[in-house]
Protein backbone atom coordinates (compact mmCIF):
# COMPACT_ATOMS: atom_id res chain seq x y z
CA UNK A 1 0.00 0.00 0.00
CA UNK A 2 1.35 3.42 -0.89
CA UNK A 3 1.73 6.14 1.69
CA UNK A 4 -0.31 9.19 0.86
CA UNK A 5 -1.31 11.64 3.56
CA UNK A 6 -4.29 13.89 2.72
CA UNK A 7 -2.32 17.13 2.69
CA UNK A 8 -4.02 20.49 2.04
CA UNK A 9 -4.52 21.11 -1.66
CA UNK A 10 -2.41 24.15 -2.52
CA UNK A 11 -1.80 23.90 -6.25
CA UNK A 12 -3.40 26.58 -8.42
CA UNK A 13 -5.26 25.97 -10.56
CA UNK A 14 -6.70 22.81 -9.02
CA UNK A 15 -7.39 20.30 -11.78
CA UNK A 16 -10.76 18.60 -11.46
CA UNK A 17 -12.24 15.73 -13.49
CA UNK A 18 -16.04 15.69 -13.20
CA UNK A 19 -17.38 12.41 -14.62
CA UNK A 20 -21.08 11.53 -14.90
CA UNK A 21 -22.31 8.01 -15.62
CA UNK A 22 -25.87 7.81 -16.91
CA UNK A 23 -26.29 4.51 -18.78
CA UNK A 24 -29.12 4.52 -21.31
CA UNK A 25 -30.82 1.48 -19.75
CA UNK A 26 -30.77 2.46 -16.05
CA UNK A 27 -34.56 2.53 -15.78
CA UNK A 28 -35.33 -0.54 -17.88
CA UNK A 29 -32.57 -2.78 -16.52
CA UNK A 30 -31.94 -1.62 -12.95
CA UNK A 31 -35.11 0.36 -12.17
CA UNK A 32 -32.94 3.35 -11.28
CA UNK A 33 -33.74 6.97 -12.03
CA UNK A 34 -31.69 8.49 -14.88
CA UNK A 35 -29.29 11.28 -13.99
CA UNK A 36 -30.22 14.76 -15.19
CA UNK A 37 -26.78 15.37 -16.67
CA UNK A 38 -27.25 19.00 -17.70
CA UNK A 39 -28.73 19.93 -14.31
CA UNK A 40 -25.76 18.35 -12.54
CA UNK A 41 -23.28 20.14 -14.78
CA UNK A 42 -25.06 23.44 -14.18
CA UNK A 43 -24.90 22.77 -10.44
CA UNK A 44 -21.14 22.28 -10.62
CA UNK A 45 -20.76 25.49 -12.62
CA UNK A 46 -22.76 27.39 -9.99
CA UNK A 47 -20.76 25.74 -7.19
CA UNK A 48 -17.44 26.85 -8.64
CA UNK A 49 -18.75 30.28 -9.59
CA UNK A 50 -16.14 32.98 -9.18
CA UNK A 51 -13.56 30.36 -8.19
CA UNK A 52 -13.60 29.08 -11.75
CA UNK A 53 -13.63 32.51 -13.37
CA UNK A 54 -10.61 33.53 -11.29
CA UNK A 55 -8.79 30.49 -12.71
CA UNK A 56 -8.49 28.68 -9.38
CA UNK A 57 -10.03 25.58 -11.02
CA UNK A 58 -9.24 23.85 -14.30
CA UNK A 59 -12.22 21.62 -14.99
CA UNK A 60 -12.70 18.72 -17.39
CA UNK A 61 -16.29 17.50 -17.73
CA UNK A 62 -17.07 13.97 -18.90
CA UNK A 63 -20.84 13.90 -19.59
CA UNK A 64 -20.75 10.33 -20.89
CA UNK A 65 -23.18 8.83 -23.38
CA UNK A 66 -25.79 11.51 -22.61
CA UNK A 67 -23.62 14.34 -23.88
CA UNK A 68 -24.44 18.06 -23.61
CA UNK A 69 -26.74 20.28 -25.63
CA UNK A 70 -24.96 22.48 -28.19
CA UNK A 71 -25.88 25.64 -26.29
CA UNK A 72 -24.52 24.43 -22.96
CA UNK A 73 -21.38 23.00 -24.57
CA UNK A 74 -20.68 26.27 -26.36
CA UNK A 75 -21.15 28.32 -23.18
CA UNK A 76 -18.93 26.06 -21.11
CA UNK A 77 -16.15 26.02 -23.67
CA UNK A 78 -16.23 29.84 -23.86
CA UNK A 79 -15.86 29.90 -20.07
CA UNK A 80 -12.80 27.65 -20.26
CA UNK A 81 -14.30 24.29 -19.34
CA UNK A 82 -12.94 21.27 -21.17
CA UNK A 83 -15.42 18.69 -22.47
CA UNK A 84 -14.22 15.11 -22.85
CA UNK A 85 -16.09 13.05 -25.42
CA UNK A 86 -16.98 9.39 -25.08
CA UNK A 87 -18.79 7.13 -22.65
CA UNK A 88 -18.07 7.21 -18.93
CA UNK A 89 -16.48 3.78 -18.81
CA UNK A 90 -13.64 2.58 -16.60
CA UNK A 91 -11.27 2.92 -19.55
CA UNK A 92 -12.51 6.44 -20.29
CA UNK A 93 -12.04 7.55 -16.68
CA UNK A 94 -8.55 6.07 -16.46
CA UNK A 95 -7.48 7.85 -19.64
CA UNK A 96 -8.77 11.21 -18.37
CA UNK A 97 -7.54 10.91 -14.78
CA UNK A 98 -3.72 11.35 -14.97
CA UNK A 99 -2.69 14.83 -13.90
CA UNK A 100 -5.95 15.54 -12.05
CA UNK A 101 -5.91 16.63 -8.41
CA UNK A 102 -9.59 15.85 -7.80
CA UNK A 103 -11.82 13.14 -9.24
CA UNK A 104 -15.55 13.78 -8.82
CA UNK A 105 -17.87 10.97 -9.89
CA UNK A 106 -21.64 11.32 -10.09
CA UNK A 107 -23.79 8.28 -10.79
CA UNK A 108 -25.25 5.18 -9.19
CA UNK A 109 -23.49 2.76 -6.88
CA UNK A 110 -24.38 -0.28 -4.81
CA UNK A 111 -22.99 -2.46 -2.03
CA UNK A 112 -23.94 -6.08 -2.70
CA UNK A 113 -24.89 -8.48 0.13
CA UNK A 114 -21.53 -10.24 -0.32
CA UNK A 115 -19.71 -7.00 0.59
CA UNK A 116 -18.65 -6.15 -2.97
CA UNK A 117 -19.21 -2.51 -3.97
CA UNK A 118 -19.78 -1.46 -7.57
CA UNK A 119 -20.30 1.66 -9.65
CA UNK A 120 -22.76 1.58 -12.55
CA UNK A 121 -20.62 2.81 -15.45
CA UNK A 122 -21.22 2.85 -19.20
CA UNK A 123 -20.24 0.42 -21.93
CA UNK A 124 -19.19 1.62 -25.39
CA UNK A 125 -22.80 1.35 -26.60
CA UNK A 126 -23.97 3.52 -23.69
CA UNK A 127 -25.64 0.75 -21.72
CA UNK A 128 -25.00 -0.27 -18.13
CA UNK A 129 -21.84 -1.99 -16.95
CA UNK A 130 -21.12 -2.71 -13.26
CA UNK A 131 -17.51 -2.12 -12.26
CA UNK A 132 -16.61 -3.68 -8.91
CA UNK A 133 -14.40 -2.14 -6.25
CA UNK A 134 -11.60 -4.62 -6.99
CA UNK A 135 -11.68 -3.84 -10.71
CA UNK A 136 -11.65 -0.11 -10.07
CA UNK A 137 -8.89 -0.15 -7.48
CA UNK A 138 -6.68 -2.57 -9.42
CA UNK A 139 -6.61 -0.23 -12.41
CA UNK A 140 -6.40 2.92 -10.30
CA UNK A 141 -3.34 1.57 -8.49
CA UNK A 142 -1.53 1.59 -11.83
CA UNK A 143 -2.41 5.24 -12.49
CA UNK A 144 0.36 7.76 -11.84
CA UNK A 145 -0.05 10.09 -10.13
CA UNK A 146 -3.26 9.40 -8.27
CA UNK A 147 -5.64 12.26 -7.44
CA UNK A 148 -5.45 13.71 -3.94
CA UNK A 149 -9.20 13.28 -3.53
CA UNK A 150 -11.94 11.09 -4.96
CA UNK A 151 -15.44 12.51 -4.38
CA UNK A 152 -18.06 9.82 -5.05
CA UNK A 153 -21.57 11.25 -5.30
CA UNK A 154 -22.93 7.73 -5.69
CA UNK A 155 -25.31 5.80 -3.45
CA UNK A 156 -23.68 3.36 -1.03
CA UNK A 157 -20.15 4.22 -2.20
CA UNK A 158 -19.21 4.70 1.45
CA UNK A 159 -21.39 1.98 2.94
CA UNK A 160 -19.57 -0.67 4.95
CA UNK A 161 -20.62 -3.99 6.41
CA UNK A 162 -17.13 -4.96 7.45
CA UNK A 163 -16.54 -8.26 9.16
CA UNK A 164 -13.82 -8.74 11.74
CA UNK A 165 -10.42 -8.85 10.08
CA UNK A 166 -11.66 -7.18 6.90
CA UNK A 167 -11.07 -3.43 7.29
CA UNK A 168 -11.01 -2.68 3.55
CA UNK A 169 -14.63 -3.43 2.69
CA UNK A 170 -16.59 -1.01 0.55
CA UNK A 171 -15.50 1.32 -2.19
CA UNK A 172 -14.23 4.19 -0.02
CA UNK A 173 -11.78 2.08 2.03
CA UNK A 174 -10.62 0.18 -1.05
CA UNK A 175 -9.74 3.40 -2.85
CA UNK A 176 -7.57 4.27 0.16
CA UNK A 177 -5.95 0.87 -0.18
CA UNK A 178 -5.19 1.67 -3.83
CA UNK A 179 -3.35 4.81 -2.73
CA UNK A 180 -5.88 7.67 -2.97
CA UNK A 181 -5.17 9.81 0.14
CA UNK A 182 -8.77 10.92 0.76
CA UNK A 183 -12.21 9.73 -0.38
CA UNK A 184 -15.58 11.40 0.16
CA UNK A 185 -18.34 8.83 -0.30
CA UNK A 186 -21.98 8.19 0.61
CA UNK A 187 -23.10 5.75 3.30
CA UNK A 188 -26.63 5.31 1.98
CA UNK A 189 -28.96 6.25 -0.85
CA UNK A 190 -28.29 9.95 -1.37
CA UNK A 191 -31.06 12.40 -2.40
CA UNK A 192 -30.02 14.42 -5.46
CA UNK A 193 -30.79 17.77 -3.82
CA UNK A 194 -28.51 16.86 -0.93
CA UNK A 195 -25.72 15.82 -3.29
CA UNK A 196 -26.00 19.12 -5.15
CA UNK A 197 -25.86 21.26 -2.02
CA UNK A 198 -23.00 19.19 -0.59
CA UNK A 199 -21.00 19.62 -3.80
CA UNK A 200 -21.45 23.38 -3.84
CA UNK A 201 -20.61 23.90 -0.16
CA UNK A 202 -17.69 21.47 -0.17
CA UNK A 203 -15.82 23.01 -3.10
CA UNK A 204 -16.46 26.56 -1.96
CA UNK A 205 -14.85 25.79 1.42
CA UNK A 206 -12.06 23.70 -0.08
CA UNK A 207 -10.91 26.66 -2.16
CA UNK A 208 -10.71 28.85 0.94
CA UNK A 209 -8.28 26.71 2.91
CA UNK A 210 -7.49 23.53 0.93
CA UNK A 211 -8.25 21.16 3.84
CA UNK A 212 -10.44 18.27 2.73
CA UNK A 213 -11.63 17.14 6.17
CA UNK A 214 -12.53 20.65 7.29
CA UNK A 215 -14.31 21.41 4.00
CA UNK A 216 -16.49 18.30 4.34
CA UNK A 217 -17.30 19.01 7.99
CA UNK A 218 -18.33 22.56 7.09
CA UNK A 219 -20.51 21.28 4.23
CA UNK A 220 -22.13 18.64 6.46
CA UNK A 221 -22.87 21.27 9.10
CA UNK A 222 -24.83 23.28 6.54
CA UNK A 223 -26.93 20.16 5.86
CA UNK A 224 -27.56 19.46 9.54
CA UNK A 225 -31.19 19.05 10.57
CA UNK A 226 -32.24 17.68 13.95
CA UNK A 227 -35.31 16.13 12.32
CA UNK A 228 -33.41 14.28 9.59
CA UNK A 229 -30.27 12.15 9.30
CA UNK A 230 -29.40 12.84 5.65
CA UNK A 231 -26.58 15.16 6.74
CA UNK A 232 -24.73 12.06 8.01
CA UNK A 233 -24.73 10.29 4.62
CA UNK A 234 -21.49 11.89 3.33
CA UNK A 235 -18.39 10.47 5.01
CA UNK A 236 -14.65 11.00 4.62
CA UNK A 237 -12.16 8.15 4.47
CA UNK A 238 -8.55 9.27 4.83
CA UNK A 239 -5.15 8.02 5.78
Amino acid sequence: MRNGQPQPIRRSPIRLLFAIANPSDLASTLQLAPVDVEAEVENLVRALGELRSSRQFQVTIMPGQTGLSPNLRSRLEKEGYRIREGVTSLDGILKALPGCDLFHFLGHGILRPDGVAALQLEKEDGTWEPVTDDELTTWLAATQPLPQLAFLAACESGKREAKEGRPFVGLGPKLLQAGVPAVVAMQDVVPMDLARQLTADFYRNLLIHGQIDLALNQARLLLFDTEEVDWAIPVLFSR
